[in-house]
């Protein structure tokens, strides 16, 4: 005796000597796949077994009844036509090896298809970006690694660039679910085992990419929070370590990208393994219904070769619905605690944010040790002094606070800096629910194909409700990723809060020109040098350097624009764009040495010799 009932893969059938079984709740029916002569149930030589299928969830019940020439169907009295038992079992197990699909699938095919399609150029666009605004964009947003060093720690953390990786993880998505949606599109009505086998490689790979840009975005999130200067301490915890958390970064995607490399193959060997068997028991089935008769001997060479082709049918859909549910299981486990980690670090990231965004309309203070513009030490320049306490029309320069006993002035606190701070708070809400949303709809998926696998894989309306939900899923996802990296890319710089540092402001005001045209390389040294006496105090404050006064050929690694002879510039600001003024007043060579290790650490200006 053999027990045969549905588990709900293609194909997948379980056997189990006499109803044991792990997968349903109810006992399976018995039927005799083929009898030995030494059996004791009664079988009439006019009768042949004929398998039965008829699809009652959630169990697909399998029953024997005899057929024979005699045999009637219902109350009719009249002689029914006896149906070949080979090809009626034979279009039974095609129709549950190859199900079918609600009418609607073709047109979400369709449109996620050509969302997907659009996804791929808009993150080909997006990643032009950097190209297209020079040198210093490349450079600012096209690396890929970088190592952040936190006090009392020698080891790193190592930060990927959230936004590339992100933009790059969307389109190797996009292109993934396209070939997926192409696949599917093509498999409807098709009995390639090829494409079903292709089609679950696919599906696993479609979720790897995504997983990716989620867990560099988490970790980002988590280290911003970490180098705050809210979390301070001296003696980190073994959970914030930089050794513990570079090994989660590296290890966690190794460990995903293994198992599902894993259960790719494995699921590939099933359907293969799948196919080989179907494929020899519908060519013995068409082979047995050539030669079948009414009234045909049961127990012939035939028939038994038919039940054991069979019954090895069923045990490789069996193991392809072992494959397919522990599959689901793992990647429900995985999602589940992507989106956790994601929730934590995200949350403490919005609470960093949240607390930057009420010091802004608050009151704040600066480090004691801090000392005031005004109250500069005697042995610094003059012309240092004088520029930078130089009053402007928006605030002076006195009002900058620089310690305790100054506050921000109310002009600073309307600046557009605070305004871009409140609507990236807000915009980072909304993007993480997005995101969060995502994980969710792919945790429901991957429950719905672990509890409901045999509705998920076999009826037309659970497969056409999962596969729309993936779909859409996915497409909520790249939509938020690429706003996202776009948004990274064209950002600019536009913060107007004051530096504290007295010898930054010195060094951007002694910065802020333009670079010049690019030094030739036969004329670097065809300028002649500043020579200036320390002791002629007549050549303090002398600018007869004429050559190199009116020159734009930058002679040294400053790039000096010409001189100007105001002392004091009315327009200045030392708290506003760097790049907004382009001339300054050159210091003296005499008092140049007397700024070193104090508040200006710019390189000295030599001479370039190539």
């Amino acid at each position: 005796m053999v027990s045969v009932w549905f588990t709900g893969a293609p194909g997948g059938w379980l056997v189990s000597p006499c109803g044991v079984t792990d997968y349903s709740p109810s006992p399976p029916l018995q039927f005799p796949l083929s009898q030995p002569p030494s059996t004791s149930i009664a079988r009439s030589e006019n009768t042949l077994p004929c398998l039965s299928i008829r699809r009652d969830f959630p169990v697909l019940k399998v029953v024997m009844s005899g057929t024979g020439q005699s045999s009637h169907l219902g109350d009719d009295p009249q002689p029914k036509i006896t149906p070949n038992p080979y090809i009626r079992l034979l279009e039974q197990i095609d129709r549950v090896t190859f199900p079918e699909y609600t009418g609607p699938v073709r047109k979400v095919l369709i449109a996620f298809g050509s969302i997907h399609a659009a996804t791929v150029l808009v993150c080909i666009a997006v990643m032009l970006i950097p190209l297209r605004r020079g040198p210093e964009a490349r450079k600012k947003f096209t690396w890929i690694l970088r190592k952040k060093y936190v006090p009392y720690i020698s080891t790193p953390y190592h930060v990927m660039n959230s936004g590339l990786i992100i933009v790059v993880s969307q389109l190797l998505s996009s292109l993934i679910f396209v070939t997926y949606i192409i696949i599917d599109y093509y498999s409807l009505n098709s009995t390639s085992f090829v494409l079903r086998a292709c089609l679950h490689v696919c599906w696993e790979l479609c979720l790897l990419p995504g997983y990716f840009g989620l867990h560099v975005t988490a970790f980002c999130s988590l280290y911003t929070y970490l180098c705050s200067p809210r979390y301070s301490s001296k003696r980190r915890r073994v959970f914030s370590h930089p050794v513990f958390l570079n090994i989660l970064f590296y290890g966690l995607p190794i460990i995903t990208t293994l198992q599902t490399a894993g259960w790719s193959v494995a699921l590939a060997l099933a359907v293969r393994n799948q196919a080989f068997s179907y494929n020899k028991l519908a060519a013995h089935l068409r082979y047995g219904a050539s030669y079948w008769k009414p009234g045909q001997n049961p127990n012939n060479p035939v028939h038994r070769r038919a039940a054991s082709l069979l019954a090895k049918f069923l045990q490789r859909g069996k193991n392809f619905s072992t494959c397919w549910v522990w599959s689901s299981r793992n990647w429900s486990v995985i999602a589940v605690g992507l989106a956790i980690f994601y929730a934590v670090t995200v949350a403490n990231l919005l609470h960093v944010l949240r607390t930057c965004l009420k010091a802004s309309h608050s009151t704040p203070h600066f480090h004691r040790n801090m000392r005031r513009m005004d109250k500069l030490e005697p042995q610094v320049p003059s012309y240092i002094r004088e520029n930078l306490e130089s009053p402007v029309s928006r605030m002076t320069l006195p009002d900058v606070p620089i310690d305790s006993s100054k506050s921000y002035p109310r002009s600073l606190q309307k600046q557009p800096s605070v305004k871009e701070l409140k609507d990236g708070y807000i915009y980072l809400i909304v993007y993480c629910s997005i995101m969060l949303l995502d994980l969710l709809i792919h945790v429901t998926c991957t429950i719905i194909r672990t509890v409901h696998f045999e509705q998920a894989i076999v009826d037309k309306r659970w497969r056409s409700k999962t596969t729309w939900l993936v779909l859409l899923g996915s497409t909520l996802a790249s939509v938020a990723m690429l706003f996202h990296s776009w948004r990274i890319f064209t950002e600019r710089d536009t913060t107007n809060i004051p530096e504290p540092n007295p010898g930054i402001l010195v060094r951007k005001f002694l910065t802020s020109h333009r670079e010049g045209p690019e030094a030739e390389a036969n004329a670097a040294n065809s300028y002649p040098k500043q020579v200036c006496d320390a002791a002629d105090q007549s050549q303090m404050n002398k600018f007869g350097h004429a050559d190199l006064s009116s020159s734009r050929t930058p002679i040294s690694n400053w790039s000096i624009n010409p001189i100007q002879q105001i002392r004091s510039p009315p327009a200045f600001s030392p708290v506003d764009d760097i790049n907004r003024y382009t001339s300054y007043e050159m210091p003296p060579v005499s008092e140049r040495n007397r700024l070193s290790g104090y508040i200006f650490a710019g390189p000295e200006p030599t001479h370039v010799d190539h």
